[in-house]
């Protein structure tokens, strides 16, 4: 580890228990193709590779890329990628996993989600894994609660704690389980603008939106009268369900 300087601008943090790693690679169930995100070292690679029948790693820091490239040169069954996890089709997948940059955690969730693969294991920092799990009426409920929890069932596996990495983060981490499910029909933007104010009561809420959702605004009120006095923040997916129609 001496000989490699992480690099701030892609918030590397390295897993450092061998334990901890094979735990990880576990949670995937399939046997089939899997993608990796920011393989780092390739600590947790290592663990994968014997577990699929194909393994792509995405890494963005070259350097870090060259090195999984000539130690996994042998290893016929993964592919050690230079690029942009953002710029990769999750939907080729039937599994996605990695240890998230912090900064970026959200908007590789976003796009799973959007993909059609159908599993993710992922390791994000802990107020995002709570926000994943949250129920409605609790502080951490929100628009990634709703968006991950109508299209997927989620599992908080375990917490981590800054000294499992290197360099050793601010912040604990967390272990998450991701299995796509059917979604019902909601309006995502009805959620944003919603949850912007998700501590009013929705009439409210609505009304502090309508620059958002215009028109729209006074039908929802209209349909649902029994929705008014309830607060966004404790809106379960069937009632927002109900609000979108």
């Amino acid at each position: 580890m001496a000989e490699i300087i992480p690099k701030e601008k892609w918030g590397q943090n390295f897993l450092g228990s061998e334990e901890t790693a094979e735990k990880i690679a576990l949670e995937i169930k399939t046997k089939k193709s899997v993608l990796e995100i920011g393989p780092g070292l390739g600590i947790l690679t290592g663990f994968l590779v014997e577990r699929c029948k194909k393994l792509t790693c995405v890494e963005i820091d070259p350097e870090l890329a060259h090195i999984l490239q000539r130690k996994f040169k042998t290893t016929k069954n993964i592919e050690i990628k230079n690029n942009d996890c953002l710029q990769e089709d999750f939907s080729q997948f039937d599994v996605v996993v990695g240890l998230l940059p912090y900064n970026l955690s959200s908007m590789i969730i976003e796009k799973f989600i959007r993909s059609k693969c159908k599993n993710a294991v992922f390791v994000v920092q802990r107020e995002v894994g709570q926000r994943i799990v949250a129920l409605p009426g609790s502080r951490d409920y929100s628009r990634l609660s709703i968006l991950c929890q109508n299209n997927c069932k989620n599992e908080l596996v375990e917490i981590y704690p800054p000294e499992f990495f290197w360099p050793i983060p601010k912040v604990h981490s967390a272990l998450i389980k991701m299995e796509r499910k059917k979604p019902v029909d909601i309006d995502q933007a009805l959620v944003n603008a919603l949850f912007q104010h998700k501590n009013q009561k929705v009439k409210k809420a609505l009304k502090h939106s309508m620059h958002l959702l215009g028109e729209k605004v006074k039908k929802i009120v209209e349909k649902n009268p029994h929705f008014m006095e309830k607060r966004v923040v404790e809106l379960t997916i069937a009632e927002i369900a109900q609000l979108s129609k």
